[in-house]
Order: structure tokens, then sequence, then C-alpha cells
């Protein structure tokens, strides 16, 4: 009997102070306006973390732009590693009219060293004069040799 009366009082003591706790909780309501509050609170957070998101999706895609663009310039300039570098203006060139290196190789053999020889001739200007002179001097003496030649 005695234990019963002490776990009695155990569980009356347990009880109170659970009472105790709960009156010292802050009551939540249930009213239509603090619910409202509440959506409104949650809407708020939402649109915050939406705008943080969509604000670090823009950035990783400028990100990823900038990437991207550096990556394109580094294949400009080492388009065939085989081959040697490319001249920039002939790949920009040959971007825009179809590229070389997609051909078959005996034109990228013939191409290279034209290429280099063109950019020769545009920063020399008394290579330039040379080349146009001679090959000036060449197609006189072709016509000259068809026009004296003897037709039969």
């Amino acid at each position: 009997a005695n234990e019963e009366k002490e776990e009695s009082a155990k569980a009356l003591r347990d009880v109170q102070r659970r009472l105790e706790e709960l009156a010292a909780t802050p009551r939540r309501s249930t009213s239509p306006d603090s619910r409202a509050e509440g959506l409104a609170d949650e809407v708020a957070y939402l649109r915050k973390s939406l705008d943080v998101k969509e604000q670090k999706l823009r950035e990783v895609t400028e990100e990823r732009r900038l990437l991207e663009q550096k990556s394109a310039a580094g294949r400009a300039t080492a388009r065939d590693p085989e081959h040697g570098l490319m001249l920039d203006a002939h790949t920009a060139i040959a971007a825009a009219f179809g590229d070389v290196l997609s051909g078959p190789p005996l034109l990228r053999c013939i191409d290279e060293p034209l290429l280099r020889l063109t950019a020769l001739l545009l920063r020399q200007p008394f290579i330039r004069r040379v080349f146009y002179t001679s090959s000036a001097f060449l197609w006189v003496f072709a016509l000259h040799q068809i026009v004296v030649a003897p037709h039969t």
C-alpha cells in the first residue's frame, strides 16, 4: 500500500510538472489572422530563398559562360598540336567558312605553309612587294610566251 501511495504521488508530481511545462509554453493561437501571418511569413521566406537561388544560378551561368569562352580560346590557339599552332586570323576564317582540320590531312599540309606565307606577306612590306612584283613578272612572261608561240 505504501508503494502504491508513493507511485501515485510520483505520477501526480509528473502530471503537475507536465502541466507547468504546458502552461509555460506560449499557447499557439489557431485564429485565421495568426494562420495568415504564418503563411505570409512562410511565403516571404520562400521568395527570399528563391531570389538567393536565382542569384546563385545567374552567377554559375556567368561562370560557365566565361569558362566556355576560355576553353574556346584555348582550342583556337592550339587547334592541332601535331602540325603547330594555327594563326588566329585563319582560325576565325576557318570557323566562318568551314574548318580545314575537318578535311583530309593533305589539305592541312598544304594550308599550313600557305598561311605562314600569307602572315609573312601581311607583316613585312618589303617581302610583300618582292612577292607581288615577281608574280607580275611571271604572268607577263607566261602571257608573252603564249603570244609569241607559233600557233599550229
